[in-house]
């Protein structure tokens, strides 16, 4: 009797293992294996504030991801993050890398590159959607998203949570931009509970801007970016810029781009409002004079302007620069009219303050 008790306790026990090693086997055979490890790799990397299913996104959703990838030195100082990573997959094509700091560590690296020196065109910016304060930048064949959430707790002080996506399909791919904005959103989101950080967040992203590189149109019809200079125009195409290259506008956006260009296309002028850490970082990476109220370069080929804004006590910075082709190794504006330049900073800056509640304007 105890005999045949031992072996049916034994066949119970060899058919409850022989189904768990199959539903085992059909688990990881399907590819939810991997999809369990890659969402625990993720879950785990960045003190915890990424979204799994929105970082596999971004990254084509395919294959087993892991931390430890791509070049960090891309999102500034390690030693002012209060969490950084990197991730990609099994396929090894791409890495997303995140970074969260506090706005006041912000260094000249978590502005996006391209505007060290304001003379060429090299990086772009447009507003990041959905209302988040936030920007999706393009450079040297990257897409960045920034966000900086204002700490209602935190006196003039923010979060800035930053990501780089490397080796995608590259920043005109809008299906990848928006995927990489959301997934930044979301890190955002869950930063701001794991930091204290008292904040309104944005809504959902449906879609993001194009970047502002990639679209021309007259500056008489300009309605996003550079609608504040459209009344110029008829100044613009005697100064040999008459048309616009921009993006939507959004009043929430820490950086803002606006580029005149010529009558084939090239950007002759940039035009750019920066707030907030993305101020500071500029102010510490572009020219020296930026650190000081207002003026013209002694060069001529950059004018800029301040203001004070809620939320930060950095100043505002608002810049226009004659822009440097190095195809051609020569300015697309040979000759620069002071009058128009100064004309068109003062009501691209003005109009941008106005949206961001700032006051104490100071122009050239």
């Amino acid at each position: 009797m105890k005999l045949t008790k031992l072996k049916t306790r034994r066949a119970l026990v060899a058919v409850t293992l022989a189904i768990v090693l199959a539903g085992s086997g059909t688990f990881y055979l399907s590819g939810a294996y991997d999809d369990w490890r890659g969402g625990r790799a993720i879950g785990a990397a960045c003190e915890g504030v990424l979204a799994p299913e929105d970082t596999l996104r971004v990254l084509g959703g395919k294959g087993r991801a892991r931390s430890g990838a791509g070049d960090l030195s891309l999102l500034g100082d390690p030693a002012q993050s209060l969490a950084r990573c990197g991730i990609t997959t099994s396929a090894g094509t791409a890495a997303v890398l995140f970074d969260v700091r506090w706005g006041g560590d912000a260094d000249a690296a978590s502005l996006f590159p391209g505007r060290a020196d304001l003379r060429g065109a090299t990086g772009s910016a447009a507003p990041l959607g959905g209302g988040w304060p936030g920007t999706i930048t393009s450079a040297s064949g990257q897409s960045r998203v920034s966000i900086a959430l204002q700490c209602r707790n935190r006196h003039d002080e923010s979060l800035l949570v930053s990501s780089v996506l490397s080796g995608g399909a590259g920043p005109g791919d809008r299906g990848e931009r928006t995927a990489l904005a959301r997934a930044t959103a979301q890190a955002a989101a869950n930063a701001a509970d794991r930091f204290d950080c008292t904040a309104a967040p944005g809504g959902p992203i449906t879609t993001t801007p194009a970047d502002p590189l990639t679209t021309s149109r007259p500056l008489s019809r300009a309605d996003g970016t550079c609608a504040p200079v459209r009344s110029l125009a008829p100044a613009a195409t005697r100064s040999g810029v008459p048309n616009a290259m921009e993006s939507a506008s959004q009043p929430q956006a820490p950086l803002a781009d606006c580029f005149l260009a010529t009558p084939d296309g090239r950007p002759g002028y940039g035009m750019s409002a920066v707030y907030g850490p993305y101020a500071k970082s500029l102010k510490m990476s572009g020219p020296a004079d930026l650190r000081r109220t207002a003026g013209f370069s002694e060069d001529g080929n950059h004018a800029w302007a301040t203001a004070q804004c809620p939320g930060s006590s950095e100043r505002a910075l608002f810049t226009l620069w004659r822009i440097f082709d190095t195809d051609d190794d020569a300015y697309p504006v040979r000759k620069p009219a002071r009058d128009f330049e100064k004309n068109a900073l003062t009501a691209f800056a003005e109009q941008s303050a106005r949206q961001h509640g700032c006051s104490d304007l100071r122009l050239p």
